[in-house]
């Protein structure tokens, strides 16, 4: 056998073996079960918020979706991703937990600190949440770009109530404004309800546990 021969022989054999080990490697992942917390931060939910042009964004991640239920605190992220107009009326920024999306949408509330089923986590003035400190922008590959984010501990009456609504709350930053001739408050600004919100949904695991996920995606990783 000639020496080219013989280097031709050897060069298949190595794409062969490069071959064997690919296909290898493609099926060696296992399906499992998602163990982290990501909402609203990945890509495709990025490409909806950025197409939506809202005003606020917000999201929440954590390195396991698995809490006691005496504790289920983790990191929420939020923001403004623009600046509102002249005209806005608000009287403050809240961030905020709830069991139903109807407050959102109630058209005025006597005193918006005391809705049934609605936590307040953080209340900002109008110039402190939109300064720079809370700025959330486009970054690169598809993500966002989040200048603030905070631990907050999760209301156990969302996840605990007496009578079982459904298996999900919601996080939201919503605008506050008031309307002087009826004397109450709202989150209406130009008849739009200016807010944006993630969903999460809880399983009580037995023994104390409780799981976190998005309801967005699959609970299982897909092989």
């Amino acid at each position: 056998m000639s020496k080219k021969l013989k280097i031709t022989n050897c060069l298949i054999l190595v794409i062969l073996l490069c071959i064997t080990s690919l296909a290898g490697c493609i099926g060696c992942f296992v399906p499992g079960e998602v163990t982290y917390l990501d909402i609203g931060l990945q890509r495709e939910h990025v490409t909806n918020i950025l197409k939506d042009d809202g005003m606020f964004s917000c999201g929440a991640r954590n390195k396991t979706n698995v809490f006691d239920e005496s504790n289920v605190a983790f990191d929420f992220y939020f923001g403004h991703r623009k600046l509102p107009t002249s005209n806005s009326d608000f009287v403050s920024i809240i961030v905020v937990f709830l069991r139903t999306r109807s407050a959102i949408y109630a058209e005025e509330h006597d005193d918006y600190r005391n809705i049934p089923n609605f936590f307040i986590a953080r209340e900002f003035t109008v110039d402190e949440f939109f300064s720079e400190k809370y700025t959330v922008k486009a970054g690169e590959y598809g993500t966002l770009a989040y200048y603030h984010h905070e631990k907050f501990t999760v209301p156990k009456e969302l996840y605990m109530p007496p009578i079982k609504i459904s298996n999900m709350f919601y996080f939201a930053v919503l605008s506050v404004s008031y309307n002087t001739e009826t004397k109450k408050y709202n989150f209406l600004n130009d008849d739009y309800a200016i807010y944006h919100l993630i969903s999460i949904r809880y399983n009580k695991l037995g023994d104390g546990k409780i799981k976190l996920s998005d309801p967005g995606r699959p609970l299982l990783l897909e092989p």
